[in-house]
């Protein structure tokens, strides 16, 4: 980890609990909206591959 980073293990304690949240889920959502608006398509794919 960078010097300027905490300790790795706070690092991966504050990764560990927004995980658990969904709180990445939430934003990669939110950010990929804002995308597809910016590039003139619908917020939501119409289709998806899981």
């Amino acid at each position: 980890m960078p010097a300027d980073f905490l300790h790795w293990q706070a690092v991966y304690r504050f990764f560990g609990r927004c995980l658990a949240q969904g709180l990445l889920t939430e934003l990669h959502d939110r950010l990929r909206r804002q995308v597809r608006v910016k590039e003139g398509r619908d917020p939501e794919p119409s289709a998806g591959i899981k």
